[in-house]
């Protein structure tokens, strides 16, 4: 007696094709969505900065506002005085660090 598409050789195979499927669909939109995920998350934290500092309102250019008012600096924190010896866009804290 035939069990036609109802055998267990034939359904472990329709599912096994169906995660593979489905894992690659998920795996293309991560990768696909990462940068975009990156522009948010600075988004999110210049948004925050400008929070704390008092200087956000909604629906203002986050970005415009955040490059025209906000510096960024290096502080010695043994001096608490601000240091010229680090680029601040470059400077990595953990550089270094094992």
């Amino acid at each position: 007696m035939a069990q036609g598409n109802n055998s267990i050789k034939k359904v472990l195979i329709v599912a096994f094709a169906l995660c593979i499927v489905c894992s690659v669909i998920v795996s293309t939109a991560a990768v696909a969505l990462r940068p975009m995920q990156q522009l948010n998350q600075e988004l999110d934290r210049k948004t925050n900065i400008l929070n704390v500092a008092k200087l956000y309102e909604p629906g203002m250019d986050v970005e415009e506002v955040f490059n025209e008012e906000i510096t960024a600096r290096v502080v010695d924190l043994d001096t608490g005085e601000y240091s010229e010896e680090f680029d601040p866009d470059t400077y990595d804290s953990f550089e270094g660090c094992e």
